[in-house]
């Protein structure tokens, strides 16, 4: 729309400007390293190379290692606990009253599962689930407070054989087991040794197998004397 002057040239109405927005980011120095260094064939300056270089480092540092179950380990040793297994998803403490302590974790998805098994001869022989207060109590006192919602849980192994709660309690049996054959001639009771399921690791089992997965590696034989040797070979007597 124009309007008319006195001598009636027309006169164009002024054009409104646009408001001036925010500052332009400045750009990324990596982003723009990629692209110079795609137009000069990969070839980065030396300010270019400093800041690749400072974000390689900063994706390569170390994740915190730090367990979910770690916060115990202080605990433990001031009431003379003694760490058996300590791994990135379990840890296990026995205490010279026969109590014992499991702390388990699935890569972290269900958080710290705590089991305990009371010392012998109190209640029944079997590991019980507790909450934490409940296990900070059982780990200076060895005994569970009262009114403690402690859930017996259930097992995940389906071998078929006996169950036994701890290595202690397999070796007991295992230990009845030798005297029998022994004493009485039983020859069905051949177990010979203990071992862990590989399944649910609060349950043992006894086997007769001499050797196993997860049974000691043989001793290796003592070496022989050099002039023994040379006088087998040779078919002679050392004297």
């Amino acid at each position: 729309m124009t309007t008319r002057t006195a001598f009636g040239s027309p006169t164009p109405r002024p054009i409104p400007r646009p408001t001036p927005g925010p500052p332009p980011a400045p750009p990324d120095p990596l982003a723009s390293a990629f692209a110079r260094a795609i137009t000069r064939d990969c070839h980065l300056t030396a300010a270019e190379a400093e800041a690749w270089q400072q974000s390689r480092a900063e994706s390569k540092t170390p994740k915190d290692t730090t367990r979910p179950f770690d916060a115990y380990l202080p605990l433990l040793r001031r009431f003379h606990w003694r760490i058996e297994t300590s791994g990135d998803h379990r840890l296990e403490a026995v205490h010279r009253s026969g109590a014992r302590i499991m702390l388990t974790t699935r890569r972290d998805r269900y958080g710290v599962r705590r089991y305990v098994l009371l010392p012998p001869g109190e209640k029944s022989p079997r590991w019980h689930q507790v909450s934490s207060e409940a296990v900070t109590e059982f780990i200076r006192v060895r005994r569970l407070p009262r009114g403690t919602a402690a859930r017996i849980p259930h097992t995940v192994c389906h071998c078929k054989k006996r169950r036994y709660v701890s290595e202690y309690t397999a070796l007991q049996y295992l230990v009845e087991a030798k005297l029998l054959r022994h004493l009485h001639r039983d020859r069905k009771r051949r177990e010979c040794r203990a071992y862990r399921c590989p399944t649910d690791p609060r349950v043992w089992h006894l086997t007769s197998w001499a050797t196993g997965p997860d049974s000691p590696a043989p001793a290796p034989p003592a070496p022989k004397d050099n002039a023994q040797t040379a006088d087998a070979t040779r078919g002679g007597v050392t004297r």
